[in-house]
This record gives C-alpha cells, sequence and structure tokens, in this order.
C-alpha cells in the first residue's frame, strides 16, 4: 500500500534499515543477499513508494 501506514511501522523500518546498514558496514550480508535487497529496493522505487526521492522531487 502507498504510504499513510502507522507510525510505529514506520519506527520499527527505520530501526531495522539502521540494523541492515550496520550489517552491510561490516561486510556481514552475503551478496546473494544484497542482490535480493537491491531488487526490493528497486521494485519499491520504481513503484514511487520508496521515498529515496522525496527530498530531490521536493527542491525548487
Amino acid at each position: 500500500m502507498y504510504g499513510g501506514g502507522l507510525q510505529e511501522e514506520e519506527y520499527r523500518a527505520y530501526e531495522n534499515m539502521e540494523h541492515i546498514l550496520s550489517l552491510l558496514e561490516d561486510g556481514k550480508l552475503p551478496d546473494e543477499c544484497r542482490e535480493e535487497m537491491i531488487h526490493e529496493l528497486m521494485e519499491q522505487y520504481l513503484d514511487g513508494n520508496s521515498g529515496f526521492d522525496d527530498d530531490i522531487m521536493g527542491l525548487d
């Protein structure tokens, strides 16, 4: 579903991303996991549901 989720879910998503980023920085995620993550994130991005481009699109 596009946006509009519960605040608790947003906090959990950010906490999970922080954990994943620390695993990536420590080199503790196998290549298969990294590739799957890129694929899933790209699907969200292409659907316009990632928030990755919000700041850029908001620039005047």
